[in-house]
């Protein structure tokens, strides 16, 4: 192998040619890792970790990472702020402290293989190598997020507390399923009813506001009817998921049933929210129109 140059093969590019003393350097900031392919020529291409006067042997390069994590830790414990540096992203990233390091750590950004470096570090030393216990808690840590981000834990569930849970909640299931029931017969109903009086009040004769009132009223009523029945079948929804939970109880038929709850609890609440609101502008616009609200003839169902 030449010691006069080397060519960089990186993400289908060619890069150089380079002098030995330029591929030490991008060796020691991390440009050249152990993965990357160098050549002699441009035409023959190995794995760099193959240019022994680039690389350490193995025994020396694991001699070379004791004593480095020894300098590190040393320099830790003696209360020194450590400013390190990252090589991602095809850049060196850094200076941060080693609360910036476990931040890349914790997005992907630093793995156990990204080459690190500090002062007083004589060459650049893959993270792990350095410092292995920024890695031994990264299952505990991200264990830790998923239950702080989610409702459940699997681990946090016995049986019999699920029993108890689904014991609980399934004594209302009758009712729920008899209001769902009930509600999907009265939306359909209403819609239907809606619908046919909306349209009786559009072909009926007449114009203004006088005509115009009656003929958002039966809108507004039909719409309430559509989205009250869509309410109904989420109840019955969630009667279904309960009824899955009393046969299969577990961690996972209960979060679905959670999941169920909150569905049709937030669509309630935003259809109480809106209708009002649309009532009340409804009303409104009625007062401020002029048109008396006796002499109107609205749908008798409203």
């Amino acid at each position: 192998m030449s010691e006069d140059r080397y060519y960089l093969r990186f993400k289908g590019r060619v890069l150089g040619p380079f002098t030995s003393e330029k591929a030490i350097e991008m060796v020691k900031r991390g440009q050249i890792t152990r993965q990357h392919e160098l050549s002699p020529d441009g035409a023959t291409w190995s794995l760099a970790e193959t240019y022994e006067e680039l690389f350490a042997t193995s025994r020396t390069r694991t001699n070379s990472m004791v004593s480095e994590s020894k300098k590190a830790s040393t320099q830790d414990n003696k209360g020194n702020a450590s400013q390190w540096f990252a090589n991602f992203d095809g850049v060196n990233q850094g200076p941060v402290e080693e609360d910036g390091i476990l931040a890349w750590i914790a997005k992907g950004k630093v793995g156990k293989d990204t080459m690190v470096w500090k002062e007083g570090m004589a060459n650049w030393l893959e993270a792990q190598a350095i410092k292995p216990e920024w890695f031994l808690g990264m299952g505990e840590r991200a264990f830790s997020k998923k239950t702080d981000n989610e409702a459940l834990d699997t681990k946090a569930w016995s049986d019999q507390a699920i029993a108890e849970i689904t014991l609980t909640i399934m004594k209302s299931r009758g009712w729920m399923l008899f209001l769902g029931i009930f509600g999907i017969v009265l939306g359909v109903l209403g819609a239907i009813g809606s619908a046919v009086l909306f349209i009786l009040e559009i072909s009926s004769s007449g114009s203004g506001p006088a005509k115009a009132v009656p003929v958002v009223a039966t809108l507004i009523q039909l719409v309430s009817c559509v989205v009250w029945l869509f309410v109904s079948i989420l109840l019955i929804r969630v009667t279904s998921r309960l009824q899955v939970l009393q046969i299969q109880p577990s961690v996972t038929s209960l979060h679905a049933t959670f999941l169920a709850y909150n569905r049709f609890w937030t669509t309630l609440g935003l259809f109480v929210l809106v209708w009002s609101a649309v009532a009340l502008l409804f009303v409104l616009i009625v007062l401020v129109s002029g048109v008396r609200i006796a002499s109107v003839d609205f749908p008798s169902n409203i």
